[in-house]
């Protein structure tokens, strides 16, 4: 007899591609009539947008010095925004801004802690 080793009650932690805001309109109208909050480090904008899911997009800040650390950042939010997937209310778009800093994951971490709580997702 096979056993099954899944959990039918652990969230699913993946990121998927239904979770990415890659549609052109939809960055704008982040851009344009989000909300915004901010801390040292990132600041995040965030509108709804009628479905039953969050989608995130990544702006790393151009100033990161080469492609090499604006990619670690976008890693290391996608992380967060990953690993935090559960605690979020759904139905909202979301632009993550990284500013350029030796941050460590901790330090992130507890930014994007402190702006989800802020702006009440």
């Amino acid at each position: 007899m096979k056993r099954n080793l899944t959990n039918d009650h652990t969230p699913d932690l993946r990121f998927t591609k239904a979770e990415r805001l890659r549609n052109r309109s939809e960055i704008n109208r982040v851009f344009s009539f989000g909300r915004s909050v901010g801390c040292r480090g990132m600041k995040l904008r965030y509108i709804e947008n009628n479905r039953d899911h969050n989608r995130v997009l990544v702006v790393p800040e151009r100033k990161h010095k080469n492609a090499v650390r604006r990619n670690a950042a976008k890693r290391v939010a996608r992380e967060l925004f990953r690993t935090a997937k559960p605690s979020f209310q759904g139905g909202y778009d979301c632009a993550l801004i990284m500013f350029v800093g030796s941050y460590s994951f901790h330090d992130r971490y507890r930014q994007f802690s402190y702006l989800v709580r802020k702006a009440g997702l």
